[in-house]
């Protein structure tokens, strides 16, 4: 559904957030983290967005750090 309402309207940036948490939700980080990329090219200042994408990659940071047995 949310990928028919950005084919539709491009410019929604909170279309591209909200789809942004499913991938997320769905641990799909690389199409998290680019539909957060997608809201703010849209919109620079979109705070939701913002704080969405460093959410995801302070994760992937610390997943990337933390050792391996």
């Amino acid at each position: 559904m949310l990928s028919a309402v950005v084919v539709l309207n491009p410019d929604y940036v909170q279309a591209y957030n909200n789809l942004g948490t499913v991938f997320a939700d769905l641990e799909q980080f690389d199409d998290a983290i680019a539909a957060y990329n997608q809201a703010l090219e849209i919109d620079p200042n979109f705070q939701a967005a913002q704080d969405n994408l460093a959410l995801i990659e302070a994760a992937i940071a610390a997943e990337e750090s933390t050792p391996t047995e």
